[in-house]
C-alpha cells in the first residue's frame, strides 16, 4: 500500500516531527485508532488520558499537541490535534468519482 513520507505529512498539517531516531524513511499509509494502529498508521492523542495507551502503540507516528517524553514512537507536534486529524483524514480518503 503506497503512503506518504512523515516529512510530507508534517508539512501538510504544519507540524513538527519529534523523534529520537531517523524518520526519513517512515511512510504513513492510513489513519487508525490508537489501539488499532500499526507500523504504517498515523494515530492521535487528543487528551492526556490517552497517553498511556500511546506508550504501547505500534503506530508509525502519533499526532499530539504537546510532546510526551514517555512516548517512544515519533510524534507530530501540532497546534490543534483535531484540525490535524481532519487534514490527515482528507489525505487518505478515497477519491469518489461522480456517476457517469
Amino acid at each position: 500500500m503506497p503512503g506518504i513520507s512523515l516529512d510530507k505529512l508534517a508539512q501538510q498539517v504544519r507540524g513538527e516531527i519529534v523523534a529520537s531516531t531517523d524518520v526519513s524513511s517512515v511512510l504513513v499509509a492510513a489513519v487508525a485508532a490508537l489501539d488499532a494502529a500499526g507500523p504504517t498508521d498515523v494515530t492521535f492523542v487528543s487528551t492526556e488520558k490517552h497517553v498511556l495507551s500511546a506508550v504501547d502503540s505500534d503506530a508509525a507516528v502519533i499526532i499530539v499537541s504537546q510532546a510526551y517524553e514517555q512516548i517512544s514512537r515519533p510524534q507530530l507536534l501540532v497546534d490543534s490535534v483535531d484540525q490535524a486529524l481532519i487534514e490527515t483524514l482528507a489525505l487518505f480518503a478515497p477519491q469518489l468519482l461522480a456517476p457517469a
